[in-house]
């Protein structure tokens, strides 16, 4: 499977590719690799565990075997959408978020504009595909899961399924 993994530079994105390239996936991910919850350098570093050793951000794409990394931002909606229609994804799996709560009552547009700004581009760029990829969501916005239509259920029940396929455990 070709499955994209947004937020690959955090902690559960960068160990699921891992998973998934030890299973024999083909894995693009991306990370606006930001500093707003916690250092990007941080983030840099679980990239490096994975192999990549060159300059990650100047925006260009850096692959390894079957695992690529992309700088990329949830914001960008014409990067995204782009990424999605060229790409023929299997499967998106959405890890990007900012997490935090206190922190996001101090900065209430930041973590607006890209955990649901983000996440509507996200869902928006994969509807617009004609060929729909099977779609994986932590449950990181609970407003969101709330507000979800049918569709969007089927999507959590298979993460749910996905999640007891590829244990995380080391």
């Amino acid at each position: 499977m070709k499955i994209l993994i947004t937020g690959m530079a955090g902690f559960i994105g960068m160990h699921l590719a891992q998973k998934l390239c030890l299973k024999g996936h083909e894995v693009v991910g991306f990370d606006n690799l930001n500093s707003i919850t916690y250092e990007a350098s941080l983030k840099l570093d679980r990239l490096k565990a994975l192999g990549f050793t060159d300059n990650l951000e100047d925006g260009a794409k850096h692959q390894i075997g079957k695992l690529t990394f992309l700088k990329l931002d949830l914001q960008d909606k014409e990067a995204l959408t782009h990424l999605l229609k060229t790409s023929n994804f299997d499967a998106v799996v959405n890890l990007a978020a900012l997490a935090g709560v206190r922190l996001s009552t101090k900065r209430p547009y930041d973590y607006y504009q890209n955990n649901v700004t983000g996440f509507v581009n996200l869902l928006e760029a994969i509807r617009a595909l004609e060929k729909k990829p099977y779609f994986f969501l932590l449950p990181h916005l609970p407003c969101m899961v709330i507000a979800l239509k049918p569709p969007l259920v089927k999507a959590i029940q298979i993460f749910i399924l996905f999640q007891s396929m590829l244990p995380l455990s080391a």
